[in-house]
């Protein structure tokens, strides 16, 4: 009797423990698929921010390039805005000269009036 009373605990355990065996068994094998994606995701990862890398170092020459070429520009620009600056002196003082102060248009108009 005692020993059909260890039997029955012993076989228990033995079905339990082939139960926790195969539930571990299933979980292993899932682990082992999703550290196998985990894997893939990183290897596109890697050559994903390897595409990035290789942009970015484009846009940097492009955006040096194009910095050096607005540059130019801003200076060509500055050079044509100073020689509108003169000429417009220029011209502003030839239209001072060229018209008549408040004197002379008075005297000019008293004497059209006087004659």
């Amino acid at each position: 009797m005692i020993s059909f009373f260890i039997d029955a605990v012993l076989l228990a355990a033995l079905i339990l423990t082939s139960i926790r065996v195969g539930r571990m068994y299933r979980e292993l094998r899932r682990l082992r698929r999703l550290q196998d994606e985990y894997r893939s995701v990183l290897d596109q990862t890697g050559s994903m921010l390897t595409c990035v890398q290789d942009t970015v170092r484009e846009i940097k020459e492009q955006g040096g390039e194009l910095l050096y070429s607005l540059g130019t520009r801003l200076d060509e620009a500055r050079i044509v805005l100073a020689e509108l600056d003169d000429r417009l002196q220029v011209f502003r003082w030839d239209a001072n000269r060229a018209a008549p102060t408040r004197c002379e248009a008075g005297s000019v108009g008293e004497m059209s009036r006087a004659a």
